[in-house]
């Protein structure tokens, strides 16, 4: 329960401070000091989170799957063609 809050809570920070950082107009030293401020907040907090989130279970297999062949995106690159009857012995 208390990860799921911090998670929460993280989470509406990054997404605060990435509106700050769009939003935020470059016009005086303040202003700048300011978007480069959130921007390292959202970092932060997008290390926070990605710490924290166990939701993603592509971290813990890796990004390819373990047997490719078995996936619903593989295509093998070399098809095998359907047997072809001999041709006869007259040329075309």
């Amino acid at each position: 329960m208390g990860r799921r809050v911090i998670l929460t809570v993280t989470k509406l920070v990054c997404g605060l401070a990435g509106v700050v950082f769009l939003f935020c107009p470059l016009r005086t030293g303040t202003q700048i000091l300011i978007n480069v401020g959130a921007l390292v907040i959202a970092l932060i907090c997008g290390v926070i989170i990605y710490n924290l989130d166990d939701s993603d279970d592509s971290r813990k297999s890796g990004y390819w799957p373990q047997d490719p062949a078995k996936s619903a995106l593989y295509r093998d690159p070399h098809p095998k063609e359907p047997d072809r009857p001999e041709p006869s012995g007259s040329a075309p």
